[in-house]
This record gives C-alpha cells, structure tokens and sequence, in this order.
C-alpha cells in the first residue's frame, strides 16, 4: 500500500464516476435543441440544473482521471491524449456553465448563441474523449470489429 492509497483509490474510480457528466452534458444539448423554435422553455430552469451539475462532475472526472494516468495504471500516447482532450472538456463543461448563467443574467441573443455553441462543442470534445477511453479500456477496434466485413 503507498503512502498516497486515497488518491489511488479516487483514480479508480473515474471510470464510474466519468459516465455521470457524459449523461448529463449530452441531455443538456437535447434540452437545449428542444428549446431553440422559442418553445418548450418550461426546460429551461431544467437545463441550468443539468448543465451545473453536468460542468461540476465533469471537473470531478477529470480530477479522477488525472490521479489515474498518475498512478501509472495507463500509460502510451492514446491515454496521455486521453488525458489531455478529458481536461479540455472540463475546462469546456465550466466555460459552457459560466457562459449558461451570464446569459440567463443579461438575457442577450448573442450570449445565448454564444453558450449553445460552447455547449455543442463541450460535447464533441467530450465524444472524443470517450472514444478515446474507450479505445484504453475496450480496445481501438472496439467499434469497428463489431461492423460487417
């Protein structure tokens, strides 16, 4: 047992941990898709809740990961990537949550493009980094071997 076995522990866990923000960031853009007609914005106190809680556990997963990768558990240039596109989602995930409440402050239509954007591409950068953790964990032809041919 290390001196450090907590932290360990923690790293452990982002694989279950890693799954909550995913969720929670991808249901935010659905919420969001459904309210740009101008309707449906009964989601809106719905989608503030989602995007907070989505950005904070995203923060959370990233913190997880990085004490995982440090542990030594995973190492090669996918995992470092990996690390590196998961701690850019974090960043992204608190970017898109300030930029949410800035705009349900000063209610402007450029700060809500401007924050539905980020929130489309905290979701990209987060698509990347699942396949990528799913190529450390499943293999990089996790997908692609399930295809005909």
């Amino acid at each position: 047992m290390t001196e450090f076995w907590f932290l360990e522990l923690l790293g452990r866990l982002h694989p279950l941990v890693v799954h909550f923000p995913i969720a929670l960031l991808l249901v935010a853009l659905v919420m969001e898709c459904a309210t740009l007609t101008g309707r449906r914005q009964s989601l809106r106190e719905g989608i503030t809740c989602v995007v907070g809680t989505g950005a904070a556990s995203a923060i959370v997963a990233a913190v997880f990961g990085w004490l995982l990768f440090d542990g030594g558990t995973y190492s090669g240039q996918t995992a470092a990537v990996h690390k590196w596109v998961g701690i850019a989602t974090a960043v992204l995930a608190g970017a898109t949550a300030a930029l949410h409440a800035i705009a349900r402050r000063r209610a402007k239509k450029s700060l809500w493009t401007g924050y539905r954007l980020a929130l489309a591409a905290t979701c990209l950068v987060l698509a990347a980094a699942g396949h990528l953790g799913a190529s450390l964990t499943h293999g990089a032809d996790y997908l692609s071997s399930a295809l005909p041919g």
